[in-house]
């Protein structure tokens, strides 16, 4: 899920502000899909071109081109 207003989680113990605009919900099976998942996820995060695109998304359909355009590579494999 994108947002267009920051959505604010106050400060860290370091007093740095946390923000945040995208959300991403896990939902799995069983234990090895859990961690597929968290491995998906952090591709994406490790993907700056395809993060862009998704905070640009307006659209479902955007946000599928993103994926096309900007395929997340598996850095854990």
């Amino acid at each position: 899920m994108r947002v267009k207003e920051d959505v604010d989680f106050g400060k860290d113990e370091d007093g740095e502000q946390k923000i945040a605009r995208l959300f991403f919900t896990l939902a799995a099976k069983d234990p090895d899909e859990h961690l597929d998942n968290m491995n998906q996820l952090m591709n994406i995060f490790c993907n700056e071109d395809l993060l862009d695109a998704l905070m640009a998304a307006n659209t479902p359909e955007d946000i599928l081109q993103a994926e096309k355009d900007f395929p997340p590579e598996d850095i854990l494999a």
